[in-house]
């Protein structure tokens, strides 16, 4: 019985440094996960992630919102960003760096008030692609959505038409009575 308690005290006098050198966390990953298993723990613990809706929509020569979510951030590396490809060509985003015709680089502080000002001559769907990019150009993460422009609504109907003046105009004033005019009607009125 006292020799599992000798080796208990021999394993935690050698792990007191570790956790003090590391943290607190690092040594509850050590103690939980199994022989070679310390590496699947780190590994799976923090993945960044990026999230946009699957379709956009979207009308010619509007404003629209552009919602990405990045994170979580401790999985970020310090400087990383996002790329957006395949914008219509003339399309420009509220924030950002254009790298190409379509293709946008944008600073991860500016994701939040991120918007896409479409140009009038804009028609049908885009693919578009996110990418978290880190400052070595390695992709973190990638997702695609579309972006879909529709035309404008359109009345259906068909133009109101004029009905033909008739040949000869029709007054209610008596024949041979001048029109009057507004002052004359007023002077009329106070007499």
């Amino acid at each position: 019985m006292r020799e599992p308690r000798l080796i208990r005290e021999r394993w935690q006098r050698r792990r007191q440094p570790f956790q003090v050198w590391v943290g607190p966390v690092a040594a509850t990953m050590v103690m939980l996960a199994p022989v070679g298993g310390i590496e699947r723990a780190c590994a799976q613990a923090v993945v960044p992630s990026i999230e946009v809706a699957n379709t956009i929509l979207a009308e010619p020569a509007t404003v629209i919102p552009f919602p990405i979510r990045v994170g979580p951030a401790r999985a970020i590396p310090r400087n990383s960003f996002v790329r957006v490809r395949g914008l219509p060509p003339m399309a420009a985003l509220t924030e950002g760096y254009s790298i190409g015709p379509g293709s946008w680089a944008v600073p991860l502080q500016a994701l939040t008030d991120l918007k896409v000002t479409l140009p009038v001559a804009t028609g049908g769907p885009a693919n578009v692609t996110v990418s978290l990019v880190a400052v070595d150009g390695k992709v973190l993460a990638e997702v695609r959505t579309t972006l879909v422009v529709s035309s404008p609504l359109r009345n259906t109907r068909p133009p109101p038409t004029e009905a033909p003046a008739p040949p000869f105009a029709t007054s209610a004033q008596p024949a041979g009575r001048p029109e009057r005019g507004p002052r004359q009607r007023r002077r009329q009125r106070s007499l």
